[in-house]
């Protein structure tokens, strides 16, 4: 039976919240509120990724006839690209408000779309009807938000290296291969195993050095985990719990030796594997798109204004002009490094992610070369 709960003035953007924290308890990740994720032209309101399950859920801030038809006609365009969708609504609390939510479940069970009731004040999410998998998927639709759940703003790689990651999947493959293994014990028997130097072989550039050694450790093995993550060679089941995923287990064959002192270099058939794995992102994609058009290095994190000598790591300090930089001293357009050309083209943060290519022993992937140019760092496509 429906509780008799206080609706009035819940502004849409706090459901939001409520269904992102509601998703992430429940192992959803990442978790996107609208407006990052597209299916055909269309924005859900919040969109949440599990193992490959895709949920969209499309919100509104009150139940009348117009918000229910609005919300199953956003619903039905979602299909195409989610595997289960879900309308959303504050918990209803006039009798004329639970007699449209009876409508509305009729309607929602005749397409297989979920129901979720808010209640704004506990912030508490309740399921009134499941979802079905959607039978309207489109492969391609489908396809293309997994790619951008998985490779815009969700790859960081913070803090980690493709050595990690593989001797990661390697001692999951050993010790887990079948099963799998609450965050936190993983946490704590990686700490065990490895020696501690090992997760400091290669530290982060101003900050890995800053609190204790025991700190600095267990922060490179979350960021280690979250990278497999990311890229999907581990993923998240019941009760926030670790499993290798396939691709996992495909990296952990390619070498399953671990030197636990430090990490050993990739091999040929690991450089291989991880170049053209991180090619399905977009951050990448899109770098070697930019790359492409020549064959000089090109800045990589510095623009460098030509006219002044004016140096910006920040893209904050200038001014924005169309798709063009330009210098706050002298308000000419300046040389644009890589990383600004992504962020002002694509919306694409890719400092991270390009430092992981370089590997914990400075020896790249075979996508990118790092150099210098005008005493800034540089960057372009590893030459054939």
């Amino acid at each position: 039976m429906l509780q008799k709960i206080n609706t009035v003035g819940v502004k849409e953007e706090e459901l939001y919240e409520i269904l992102k924290n509601y998703l992430e308890k429940n192992n959803y990740f990442p978790v996107k509120i609208s407006p990052s994720i597209k299916i055909r032209k269309y924005r859900p309101d919040v969109v949440g990724l599990r193992g490959k399950e895709v949920q969209c859920i499309e919100v509104k801030p009150e139940i009348n006839e117009y918000r229910i038809m609005e919300a199953i006609t956003q619903a039905k365009i979602y299909m195409l690209g989610a595997t289960h969708v879900f309308v959303a609504f504050p918990h209803p609390s006039k009798k004329e408000e639970k007699d449209l939510l009876e409508l509305l479940k009729n309607i929602c069970k005749d397409f297989g779309i979920g129901i979720y009731l808010i209640d704004a004040e506990s912030k508490k999410v309740y399921k009134f009807l499941d979802a079905k998998f959607s039978k309207y998927l489109c492969l391609k639709d489908y396809d293309d938000v997994l790619q951008q759940l998985e490779g815009s703003e969700l790859l960081t790689l913070d803090n980690t290296y493709p050595e990690y990651i593989r001797d990661l999947c390697i001692y999951m493959s050993k010790n887990f291969s079948t099963e799998s293994i609450a965050e936190e014990d993983l946490i704590k028997r990686l700490e065990n195993s490895f020696k501690g130097d090992y997760w400091l072989f290669s530290p982060k550039p101003g900050g890995q050095t800053r609190g204790s050694k025991e700190k600095n450790i267990r922060n490179r093995i979350k960021k280690t985990i979250d990278g497999a993550k990311q890229l999907g060679f581990l993923e998240v089941e019941s009760k926030n719990k670790l499993k290798l995923t396939y691709n996992g287990y495909l990296l952990a064959q390619l070498g399953n030796d671990i030197n636990f002192d430090e990490p050993k270099e990739l091999n040929e058939k690991q450089k291989a594997f991880f170049t053209a794995y991180l090619l399905r992102f977009p951050v990448f994609k899109k770098s070697i798109e930019i790359l492409s058009k020549t064959k000089d290095f090109m800045l990589l994190g510095h623009s460098i204004c030509r006219n002044c000598g004016y140096k910006q790591w920040d893209i904050k300090k200038f001014e924005i002009s169309d798709n063009n930089l330009l210098c706050p001293k002298c308000k000419k357009p300046v040389e644009i490094s890589l990383l600004h050309k992504l962020k002002l083209e694509y919306g694409i943060d890719g400092y991270d992610p390009i430092k992981f290519t370089k590997g914990a022993h400075g020896k790249p992937l075979d996508i990118f070369e790092f150099g210098r140019k005008d005493r800034a760092d540089a960057i372009r496509l590893k030459p054939r």
